[in-house]
């Protein structure tokens, strides 16, 4: 699992709650300055060294499931709040 974060105000506390074959639930906490501007998060994964379209996903929430994922697959996962 690589998890990598790009926004000026970045989500912290990024971990993996639960995982199976299919599916990985993420969970973070919101930044630390302009939280109140937060309106939600996107979140885009796919295979690691793959040229797959990024599959994205968005949440007003602090926590993802992301599903569908092929067994025994790394993945590359960017994580952004939006204002």
């Amino acid at each position: 699992l690589l998890i990598s974060v790009s926004f000026a105000q970045s989500p912290t506390n990024i971990r993996v709650l639960a995982t199976d074959k299919d599916f990985i639930r993420l969970t973070w906490t919101k930044p630390t300055r302009f939280t109140s501007s937060i309106y939600g998060y996107t979140v885009k994964y796919r295979p690691i060294h793959s040229n797959s379209s990024w599959i994205v996903k968005q949440t007003n929430e602090t926590q993802i499931l992301l599903n569908e994922l092929r067994p025994i697959t790394k993945y590359e996962i960017i994580l952004q709040a939006f204002l």
